[in-house]
């Protein structure tokens, strides 16, 4: 069973790549720029009590869905939904969020894959060419897909532009409150030490009109 993707994907050499490290906490930081978003998770998640807890679930989700036979996909897929459930409320700005909306979908899924692919693009072995970077946009959409996510940019210019000018983007409280949390996490002395190199790099990634919004210009 090669699972949704298989071994010749592009995605199997992208997020098998170290710079998935610093894909991962770009896409943490992106993810911040969207006030709904950043409320379900100030509001719902436990990741100031357990930072690495919520890390290695994203990462195992993230390994399960590209990796994985597809009943390891589908069960991934599945536990994501029972997640989201529950995470709904109202933002900062006084507009109503769901997890399960598709457009909330979209912007996690979408920031993630643009984010795996610029980091691996910056930082990998050898940038992929454009038709394989589209390639891998395309692998992702199927996983977006399997959470109703919508829209989904299928080339990585389309992406990429789909992230950098959403309409939704703004500041608030809640942002930067994990905006500070990612910079400085309550991590042991030892993985702060390889941690920071990581988060430095991920911010130096990212597009200005992101950085300008969560206060990293």
């Amino acid at each position: 069973d090669p699972g949704l993707l298989g071994p010749d994907s592009v995605s199997w050499r992208v997020i098998g790549d170290a710079a998935a490290f610093v894909g991962g906490i770009r896409a943490l930081l992106v993810q911040t720029a969207h006030p709904e978003v950043v409320a379900g998770v100030e509001q719902h998640s436990r990741y100031r009590d357990d930072p690495l807890g919520r890390l290695n679930r994203t990462s195992v989700y993230v390994t399960e869905t590209t990796y994985g036979a597809m009943p390891e996909v589908e069960a991934a897929v599945m536990a994501v939904r029972r997640a989201h459930q529950p995470v709904r409320g109202r933002s900062e700005r006084d507009k109503p969020y769901s997890a399960g909306n598709p457009a909330m979908a979209a912007w996690v899924h979408n920031v993630l894959t643009d984010s795996f692919l610029v980091a691996f693009q910056t930082f990998g072995p050898r940038p992929l060419t454009s038709e394989e970077a589209d390639r891998f946009v395309e692998e992702q959409t199927r996983i977006g897909a399997l959470l109703d996510a919508s829209p989904l940019p299928s080339s990585a210019e389309e992406l990429s532009r789909w992230v950098s000018e959403h309409p939704a983007l703004a500041g608030c409280q809640a942002q930067r409150s994990a905006v500070e949390f990612l910079r400085r996490p309550p991590l042991p002395l030892a993985v702060q030490v390889g941690y920071q190199p990581l988060f430095r790099a991920a911010v130096a990634t990212l597009p200005l009109s992101i950085s300008g919004v969560i206060g990293l210009a």
